[in-house]
């Protein structure tokens, strides 16, 4: 467990030096990511192999959940600081070419770094501290850093169509917001592998539908209230109240039964009358 809290801290320097990369580039900085991303692929690699010499059938319920847990969290991180080095790669043909992001660009990736690294300062806490009931929050910030990446992407699309950014620059930057949505997944999953490994109940494999679905049945949902907190921070400065409303709903954060009377509210207002009766 102790190596897998070391990896979980290396992957979030990683994402902290990248940030810091992300503002100014310095190849050194650039290559000791890169030298940090194979040293954790090596103790990834040590620990799986360490954990899976441990027969399942020779251990206890107890201690054959623990082994399910870090190979499960393990894996994660292992992708995670993939998928930053990935981001590195994106930086470095910045700086090779002589490109620079826009303005409004520069500011929107600052403002993803800034979301991503809370993400995995919070998240990783809570798993050292097993608190099962972070959980919803954590998947909070998934949501939110999906709804950035979702209309960033659509804000750099705009970008190219008026000229105030070049084409040479749009693939770097598409690869960014993209791998930043992947790390935030990674987190995620740690996230809600905590919740089902937590409660003591092993499964041999994670399925993500089962363990959303424990998120709201287990009362550990925190999911709404932590939405409203972190929109306000992350997303109120690029979107506008009306599209904050819908990207709640749509990302499954609002109760379905309230954007449902939303919806009816909203369509009795355009009608100007009352609401017609829904559909059966």
């Amino acid at each position: 467990r102790k190596a897998t809290y070391v990896l979980a801290d290396q992957v979030q320097f990683m994402l902290e030096e990248t940030q810091k990369l992300a503002g100014e580039y310095d190849p050194k900085r650039a290559g000791k990511i890169r030298e940090l991303e194979d040293a954790i692929d090596r103790i990834e690699s040590k620990v799986s192999n360490y954990l899976l010499k441990m027969r399942e059938n020779e251990i206890s319920d107890g201690l054959r959940n623990t082994q399910r847990e870090l190979l499960h969290t393990i894996s994660e991180l292992e992708q995670a600081a993939d998928n930053i080095n990935n981001i590195v790669d994106a930086l470095e043909e910045v700086y090779d070419k002589k490109l620079a992001f826009s303005p409004s660009g520069r500011s929107e990736l600052e403002r993803l770094f800034s979301a991503a690294c809370d993400m995995v300062t919070f998240t990783n806490d809570a798993v050292k501290n097993h608190r099962i009931e972070d959980v919803g929050a954590i998947e909070a910030y998934e949501k939110v850093i999906d709804i950035m990446e979702e209309n960033f992407r659509g804000h750099h699309i705009a970008r190219l169509q008026k000229g105030s950014c070049t084409g040479h620059t749009a693939f770097p930057f598409v690869t960014i917001i993209d791998q930043m949505t992947r790390l935030a997944d990674n987190f995620s999953n740690i996230g809600v592998g905590l919740l089902l490994f937590g409660k003591g109940k092993a499964a041999a494999s994670v399925n993500r539908h089962e363990l959303m679905n424990r998120i709201h049945e287990d009362g550990t949902d925190g999911m709404e209230e932590s939405f409203k907190e972190l929109s306000q921070k992350y997303l109120k400065p690029v979107l506008l109240p009306e599209h904050l409303e819908e990207a709640a709903r749509q990302s499954g954060i609002v109760p379905r039964e309230q954007a449902e009377a939303v919806d009816r509210a909203e369509r009795e207002e355009r009608l100007g009358g009352e609401p017609r009766p829904e559909p059966q």
